[in-house]
């Protein structure tokens, strides 16, 4: 539920929180594809994203509740576990809790204005009962099967005699 356009806004305004903890590129992908599905698009899914990674890397307040819920976001060696992994702890742990519970540790993990969004993501991650499959893993998988789609879209936008022309022109 997004463009390629779109899509390259968000990864623009969270590419540097997602390097910067070590998230897997399909991970970050899939997740900013969950909030467009969503309802959150380009440069706000991607500021968006840019806040809850740092926020549960950096912030005392995440960092205290993810260690409050007994959930740890690196391995032994320090390394990010990835965010589907990081989200499918955090529901294991948030399963136990009451909503009033859950409210205030999503809250804590997210902060206030992310709250819903992270909710979006926690969901994503659960398996469906009619489905029997989770949203991400669905998501996901169509993403790694449109290979070669930004491809074939540039191949058919570009391939034009107008387009030819320019290339001419621009060459000598």
């Amino acid at each position: 539920n997004t463009t390629a356009e779109q899509l390259m806004q968000a990864l623009i305004k969270t590419g540097g929180a997602a390097r910067t903890v070590g998230a897997d590129l399909d991970d970050t992908i899939t997740a900013l594809g969950i909030l467009a599905n969503n309802g959150t698009k380009a440069e706000e899914a991607g500021t968006a994203m840019n806040s809850m990674l740092t926020r549960m890397a950096s912030n005392s307040t995440a960092i205290d509740t993810l260690e409050s819920l007994n959930v740890k976001i690196w391995d032994s060696k320090g390394n990010f576990i990835g965010l589907k992994n990081a989200l499918i702890e955090i529901n294991k742990q948030l399963d136990t809790k009451t909503p009033e519970e859950r409210a205030q540790y999503i809250a804590g993990i997210a902060g206030t204005r992310r709250y819903s969004l992270m909710t979006y993501l926690l969901n994503a991650v659960k398996t469906d009962a009619k489905t029997g499959a989770a949203a991400w893993d669905t998501l996901e998988q169509k993403i790694r099967e449109s290979n070669g789609s930004l491809d074939e879209m540039y191949n058919t936008t570009t391939n034009t005699l107008e387009n030819a022309e320019k290339m001419l022109t621009s060459a000598k």
